[in-house]
């Protein structure tokens, strides 16, 4: 047992310094050779929700989930409960836990997560309220808050409790290693701002927008399929990745702290973007869809090998913009060898997100689309996801090996008439370049898409199509199938 005892601190070890695969790996033989250690149960489950595994956590913990169970065993049931998406399941095990324990804030808050959850956005609000009254200093309190204030539409309260999302994550830690004074919205005349993108490509797409407001020049340190995309806006003078040497600055700010610092405090303030696909490439990757394979004129294998070269030669082109010829139309000539209305698809999000198994939809749940007539599908997914048109007989025009990062993406989708996309970097890509977009979003959607609402100030060409139930597509793909015909 002493041995046990030992491994056991080992493994909590790791498991503190959220180091979950090498706690796992503790946890599980430890488990098998002493069934008995609730404690060790407790704690495997807690590495393998952490590690994208809510199911085999929820087999776990069921066992100790009895009557009298302590609260910690309650609360790790509703997360893996909630990872799931059996939100009412989850707001009966954080009910539990809340009652037992009415201050105790993080409990509070859970329970206000649940309410969220479900659409109860009121409730979830006096939730968080009362959690961040019980600890006022807890940062992810009030960035649950803030979350909650912002789908409630008040700009002006849910960026300020939005600033504390920063605590502990990567865009602070590399603010506090370059070590400038934070920007705090004052003139920057004569100075240069550090912008620092965080999250997921989408959020970065979605706030890029307020760059040109700062009045200032740019440094933009960025996910490295955003640069050449991101180099055309307005006042940004370089664009680098996290890793690049940083050139001088004289202030900072993360790229989600904008809103608060220029004042946007409701959602009629939103700017409108100005991302806009560089002409070149738009010329470029006209040509080369005029000649694919699903064109009537089939060329031969060198003459698409030259269009893909000309694109090559674009991407290294370093102008942000490039002027098109006179009297080109490139939306027209794209794709003009595909017969109907060009309809590009994304269905699969970075499967990192927590969330992306409610966020993303299988391929084949758009098999009933695929079935209309006056359609050419041209998919714009790359990545994870890519391997499932192997099982789909319909023909997409199959992009995504030759996409090298999200300005390819913007070229090609200004030869589409209609994106549809899960939400996803696609979406808001679309969104940004003012292309129509139909944006499937899941049933408990984040605050950028609040719940009531076909259309968002963010994206004005943008209609949002909402699940119903968590996980269940179907009833917007037979929705889909009686309006396509008629907007195309």
């Amino acid at each position: 047992m002493d041995d046990a005892a030992a491994l056991f601190k080992q493994a909590l070890a790791h498991q503190g310094e959220g180091r979950w695969a090498e706690a796992r790996a503790l946890y599980e033989p430890l488990l098998a050779a002493h069934p008995e250690l609730n404690a060790v149960r407790n704690n495997l489950a807690v590495c393998c929700l952490e590690m994208g595994a809510p199911e085999l956590s929820l087999d776990l913990l069921l066992p100790l989930a009895v009557d009298g169970a302590g609260l910690e065993v309650k609360t790790n049931l509703g997360n893996a409960l909630r990872a799931l998406g059996r939100f009412a399941e989850a707001e009966a095990a954080y009910g539990e836990v809340a009652a037992k324990a009415p201050m105790d804030p993080r409990a509070v808050s859970n329970l206000a997560l649940a309410c969220q959850d479900q659409g109860r956005l009121e409730e979830a609000v006096a939730g968080f309220e009362r959690a961040v009254a019980l600890a006022p200093n807890e940062p992810s309190l009030r960035a649950n808050l803030g979350g909650a204030y912002l789908m409630a539409g008040d700009y002006a309260n849910g960026f300020a409790a939005h600033e504390f999302r920063l605590a502990g994550s990567a865009a602070e830690a590399a603010m506090k290693k370059a070590g400038l004074a934070l920007w705090d919205g004052s003139s920057l005349k004569g100075r240069r701002l550090l912008v620092w993108t965080e999250q997921g490509l989408g959020d970065t797409l979605q706030f890029l927008r307020f760059l040109p407001l700062t009045g200032g020049w740019i440094v933009l340190m960025a996910q490295g399929a955003l640069h050449r995309l991101a180099a055309g806006i307005e006042t940004v003078e370089h664009v680098a990745g996290w890793n690049d040497p940083i050139p001088d600055c004289d202030v900072q700010v993360a790229l989600l702290s904008l809103p608060r610092h220029l004042g946007i405090d409701g959602p009629d303030k939103i700017p409108p973007s100005l991302l806009s696909a560089d002409p070149l490439l738009c010329e470029l990757w006209g040509q080369r869809l005029a000649h694919d394979r699903l064109s009537p004129s089939h060329p031969s294998d060198a003459e698409i090998n030259v269009n893909r070269s000309l694109i090559q030669i674009g991407r290294a082109d370093s102008r942000p913009q490039s002027k098109p010829e006179d009297g080109f139309d490139f939306r027209r000539s794209a794709l003009a060898s595909l017969k109907g209305r060009r309809v590009g698809l994304s269905w699969q999000g970075n499967p990192a997100m927590k969330a992306d198994r409610f966020r993303s939809a299988p391929l084949s749940v758009f098999q009933p689309l695929f079935a209309l007539p006056g359609v050419s599908w041209v998919s714009l997914q790359t990545g994870p996801g890519r391997e499932q048109l192997a099982d789909i007989k319909t023909p997409l025009l199959d992009l995504g090996g030759e996409i090298a990062d999200l300005a390819d993406t913007a070229a090609i989708m200004s030869h589409l008439d209609l994106v549809i996309s899960v939400d996803s970097a696609v979406a808001h890509l679309a969104g940004c370049l003012n292309r129509p977009v139909w944006a499937m979003v899941r049933a408990n959607p984040d605050w950028r898409w609040p719940p009531g609402h076909s259309t968002t100030p963010w994206y004005p060409t943008a209609r949002l199509w909402r699940q119903e139930r968590l996980g269940d597509w179907s009833l917007i793909l037979d929705e889909m199938v009686r309006a396509l015909p008629t907007y195309i």
